[in-house]
């Protein structure tokens, strides 16, 4: 069954000795279905992106697809110790990206909970950032 859920989301990217550290806070939806946890949400447009809906589902620690569609077309997947190849929008158009998980975790519940995971994307195989990100879901 589909929940009313507040979302925390902070983002960290890591470019050589530049870090950048995003923080998120936004009401959506959250429900469990067939294993897999799907958090939704509106993308801001203060985000950069544009206007959009995106939606994470969480296969335990297992794996993270985050679509986003609207504004930035995106389709990450994030499968622990594989990397995939995945599209990425930005403002000017879509880039193809290599993305390596590294780590996830995940404590998502009836009523909620937290995932944590963190990947690296590269282009051409050159690293491009080291990522971390931690998303809370509150039920309401």
């Amino acid at each position: 069954m589909k929940k009313d859920a507040w979302i925390e989301i902070q983002g960290i990217a890591r470019q050589g000795r530049h870090k950048d550290v995003t923080e998120m806070s936004t009401k959506g939806s959250y429900c469990l279905k067939n294993g897999s946890a799907y958090i939704c949400y509106d993308e801001l447009e203060e985000s950069g992106l544009g206007k959009g809906k995106t939606v994470l589902k969480v296969e335990g620690d297992r794996q993270v697809t985050l679509t986003r569609a609207g504004g930035g077309r995106s389709q990450l997947m994030l499968e622990k110790g594989v990397r995939h190849l995945c599209c990425y929008g930005l403002q000017y158009g879509q880039v193809h990206l290599g993305v390596f998980t590294k780590h996830i975790q995940s404590q998502l519940g009836e009523d909620g909970g937290q995932v944590e995971f963190a990947y690296s994307l590269d282009v051409n195989s050159g690293l491009l950032s080291e990522n971390e990100v931690k998303i809370r879901v509150r039920c309401q």
